[in-house]
């Protein structure tokens, strides 16, 4: 049996900037290729899945990268991670990590011996995926992909089938939200978090503006989708991207 590999886009430091552990120092790793494509998406980078390099930075936070050529081995990322933080959050990121998840599963225990906490942040449309890295993955961030983004249509039954795989892990789902989200969006969203029985925290995220993109709704907009969502749900948080407003990577 062959050696698994991955295509990787980049391996830097950074804040993370979005979700519950935003202002969390990290060292990312992201996986290239994507199953979706939103409106909203900011790392088209990552959508190549044959990408014929990796950037991996040089010096913490000194936006230096020197070059390797994909795919990359499990040591090779265990290498560069290591060479960024000698301990700490490694956030596997993408894209969508769960499309390399054979690479995945002999990854993740790598890093954690080594004692790396590893963060998931996932489209969450890939259960069986989720289901195989049970007790490897410390936490998840799950997207859930409103209709009036993710470019496929409803999405809601895939993501109820992924938190019910989910195991072993914190999660929070978060919401990309813009103006064009509407009531019934944000009634399914919660619906699918109460009905399989798990206490999950949920992050309304405005959509960070573009100049062709989707606008964020105005604040009496925001604070209507959390009062919806706080009737069922007993965390849920407004938060922007975080990195974006600090114009970092």
């Amino acid at each position: 049996m062959s050696t698994p590999s991955a295509h990787i886009a980049e391996i830097f430091t950074s804040i993370q900037g979005e979700g519950i552990y935003a202002g969390r120092p990290q060292v990312f790793v992201r996986f290239c290729g994507c199953n979706l494509n939103c409106v909203y998406c900011d790392t088209a980078v990552a959508r190549d899945r044959q990408r014929p390099f990796c950037s991996v930075e040089k010096n913490p936070g000194q936006g230096d990268f020197a070059y390797m050529a994909n795919p990359l081995s499990v040591e090779d990322v265990v290498e560069a991670v290591e060479s960024l933080a000698s301990s700490g959050d490694v956030s596997l990121t993408g894209g969508e990590p769960l499309l390399q998840v054979d690479f995945l599963v002999k990854l993740l225990p790598a890093l954690r011996s080594r004692g790396y906490r590893i963060h998931l942040e996932t489209n969450g449309t890939k259960p069986d995926e989720v289901a195989r890295l049970a007790g490897h993955v410390d936490v998840i961030s799950m997207d859930i992909k409103l209709p009036v983004a993710a470019g496929t249509g409803d999405l809601f039954d895939l993501h109820s089938r992924f938190l019910r795989a989910a195991k072993g892990a914190k999660l929070f789902a978060k919401i990309v939200v813009s103006s064009e989200v509407n009531d019934e969006d944000i009634r399914r969203c919660v619906e699918v978090i109460t009905e399989t029985g798990k206490n999950v925290p949920l992050v309304i995220q405005p959509v960070t503006p573009t100049t062709d993109g989707p606008t964020p709704p105005n604040l009496a907009r925001l604070l209507s989708m959390h009062s919806a969502a706080s009737q069922s749900l007993d965390d849920v948080r407004i938060i922007p991207q975080l990195h974006k407003l600090m114009r970092i990577r």
